[in-house]
């Protein structure tokens, strides 16, 4: 049943440049915090110390996921095409919250105990899920905010937990010698304290009142589970050789090569950073052709952008890493430059993911990520049993391109558009972007290259 335009959908839009130099900013504070934090844990704890953090908070990020439920798109999806009231919405969520994060930490405590990822160690265990009701809760603030196009609030809302957990493990990791326990602690207060903000700000704009509405519920959660399957599957792909590591190879092998997908996926930044705009923009455009140009155009130009990062990356690798973490992560540096190239295909396929999710096709996308995630981990386990560290970049590597390729044609497919619109390059493509900048900023540019000639 549609609703009314609550009075905050009729403020006046911002342009999707403007948007979208918001969202950008808010992730490269997210991610600057999160590589601090990840070199901070390296440098204090050591190779193994790094590989035990990635063992213990690699299962709860996909327990995380699966018990999400695909909320946070769904409910974007739904508060976009005006089907339910965004503080029915919200108080439902709110209240169904404590459910779901007792799942996903039952998932991950049942996962530690098979695993015997610190055995006999109840108290690291349980730091370790701490921060699961926190995202969880972020995660479903977020989606609210996104279906009531709040770009702003969505940015400030991500990044405060990051910076917090930064300045928790400096304090107890690195200060006060908290080890792993530290690290852990770090991030289950950051989380908190930004799940405390985001509600903060939500309820500025929402009224929320704490009722589960399981009409609301289950309309929710019929199209979440697609999207749900598709996520956790998506996710599963980028960390499945942690979990194949820490069966068949040491502790040690496991911080290596994390350290190294750490630097590597720095490139998915560049699609993330506008991400969570273009499936809003995706969730509420009227003119679908036209929204699915413009991300593709998008792809084309963050294709270009990410390739150049790559070389330099892959260049560079080889002094970063011992630079920046210590001597001992130095092989990390090979690992790092073979996961490049599928990482910058990838790219392409994170991106166009969001178009169809953003029409709620996140359907098709299983299509192409199953298959992938069965082949990664087939693959995964010959390379890692005779290659070790390198063999699960080798792996994933491969199956991130081919990925790429599949999805490429079926979004060529669903969408109409040839090979060639898709993939070729036009004046156009820089035209827009310069367009895509808020005006202001704009004129600057233009005047200053004026007068330079």
């Amino acid at each position: 049943m549609a609703v009314e335009t609550p009075e905050h959908d009729k403020r006046p839009k911002r342009s999707f440049g403007l948007e979208a130099l918001m969202v950008a900013f808010s992730r490269i504070i997210t991610r600057s915090a999160t590589f601090l934090t990840g070199i901070v844990i390296a440098r204090v704890l050591g190779v193994e110390g790094r590989g035990l953090v990635a063992a213990l908070t690699v299962p709860t990020s996909l327990s995380t996921s699966l018990a999400e439920m695909g909320v946070r798109e769904s409910s974007a999806y739904h508060l976009g095409r005006k089907i339910f009231a965004p503080q029915d919405v919200a108080g439902t969520l709110i209240a169904a919250l404590p459910f779901a994060a007792a799942l996903s930490i039952i998932l991950s405590l049942t996962y530690f105990h098979i695993t015997g990822v610190a055995e006999g160690d109840w108290l690291t265990r349980l730091l370790a899920v701490a921060v699961i009701p926190f995202t969880l809760g972020i995660a479903y603030v977020g989606g609210i905010l996104l279906g009531t196009g709040n770009i702003a609030l969505f940015s400030r809302a991500n990044w405060v937990p990051a910076v917090i957990s930064l300045t928790v493990v400096c304090v107890v990791t690195w200060g006060l010698g908290g080890g792993v326990r530290g690290a852990l602690l770090g991030t289950a207060l950051g989380a908190c304290f930004g799940l405390s903000f985001a509600i903060y700000i939500l309820q500025r704009e929402v009224p929320i009142r704490l009722r589960l509405n399981f009409g609301i519920l289950r309309s929710i959660q019929k199209l979440g589970l697609t999207y749900a399957a598709a996520s956790f599957a998506l996710l599963l792909n980028f960390k499945i050789m942690i979990l194949l590591l820490s069966y068949l190879q040491s502790i040690a092998d496991v911080g290596l090569y994390a350290t190294a997908a750490a630097i590597a996926e720095i490139l998915f930044e560049v699609p993330m950073m506008v991400s969570s705009l273009l499936f809003s923009r995706s969730a509420n455009a009227s003119r679908r052709e036209e929204m699915s140009k413009k991300i593709l155009v998008f792809a084309r130009l963050a294709f270009l952008l990410v390739s150049a990062i790559a070389i330099g990356v892959g260049t560079i690798s080889y002094w970063l890493f011992p630079f920046v973490y210590g001597p001992q992560f130095a092989p990390s540096a090979a690992i790092c430059a073979t996961l490049l190239p599928g990482v910058v295909a990838f790219v392409v396929y994170r991106i166009l993911l969001t178009d169809l999710h953003g029409r709620g096709l996140a359907r098709y996308s299983l299509a192409v990520i199953v298959p992938t995630l069965l082949v990664n981990i087939i693959l995964g386990y010959i390379m890692i049993t005779n290659y070790g560290p390198i063999g699960a970049a080798i792996a994933s590597t491969t199956t991130y391109i081919l990925a790429t390729i599949a999805y490429i044609i079926m979004y060529s497919r669903i969408t109409g558009f040839t090979f060639g619109e898709m993939l070729t390059f036009r004046s156009s493509d820089f035209t827009l972007l310069f367009n895509a900048i808020p005006t202001k900023m704009r004129n600057i540019i233009t005047s200053r290259l004026r007068s330079d000639k």
